[in-house]
């Protein structure tokens, strides 16, 4: 053995060919793996975690089952309902704005459809009534009064 060299761990032609890797000679305790390293050929692979392979495949089936069956069913946003979709507040609200501004045809429509949302709410009749009297609408303001 040559002072300064290693010996080749592997006999043969094959130990002279894959003995020197980079230029370099490798000893018997280097020769398939790197020494500190997490790579090594010596060490016994892990074993599979069932719990973890167990808990993902449930995790990828309830993603599936919630992509093909609940999904699908939940209504689509932004669909038109049958059910006004406006609160009486709001029409109360423009009819009194457009009372201020003096636009008294547009306020006692405003005040219908008001009524017709909320028909139960008397203070939405007494409005009305109050506006058509000032329209010089009598007859009217005293049906939505009575």
């Amino acid at each position: 053995m040559i002072p300064g060299r290693y010996a080749n761990p592997l006999p043969g032609p094959a130990g002279a060919i894959l003995g020197m890797v980079g230029g370099f000679r490798y000893s018997q305790d280097q020769c398939m793996y790197l020494r500190g390293s997490k790579w090594s050929m010596n060490r016994r692979r892990q074993h599979f975690n069932w719990f973890r392979i167990t808990l993902l495949t449930l995790l990828i089936a309830a993603g599936l089952y919630m992509d093909r069956f609940v999904i699908p069913a939940a209504p689509a946003l932004f669909e038109s309902t049958a059910t006004a979709t406006r609160p009486p507040e709001a029409y109360l609200t423009e009819a009194q704005n457009l009372f201020d501004q003096g636009k008294l045809n547009q306020a006692i429509e405003a005040y219908r459809q008001a009524v017709s949302v909320d028909p139960d709410n008397a203070a939405i009749y007494v409005a009305l009534a109050q506006v058509q009297v000032f329209a010089g609408d009598y007859t009217g303001a005293q049906a939505s009064a009575e």
